[in-house]
């Protein structure tokens, strides 16, 4: 459920026209975070549920938490620089 009221304070963040506005690196993390590293984690325990050889350890989790910034970090700079 914290993840439901974390991006609740992001949707109350948008602006007029619809944008969030992140105002540091801090609350840019947070946002990266609850949007993709919660879908990140989501896709090693899909893949640990498909195969057998790919246990769900503590290494893949934390991995899949630092992919799902980079990604979302790189959709904010592709929105950013459009």
């Amino acid at each position: 459920m914290i993840q439901w009221t974390c991006m609740r304070h992001f949707a109350e963040k948008k602006t007029v026209s619809g944008a969030i506005r992140l105002t540091g690196l801090h609350e840019v993390n947070q946002y990266c975070f609850f949007v993709a590293g919660i879908v990140g984690e989501t896709l090693a325990n899909l893949l640990a549920a498909v195969d057998s050889q790919a246990p769900l350890r503590a290494e893949l989790v934390r991995d899949s938490h630092h992919f799902g910034l980079f990604l979302q970090k790189v959709n904010l700079l592709k929105d950013r620089f459009k």
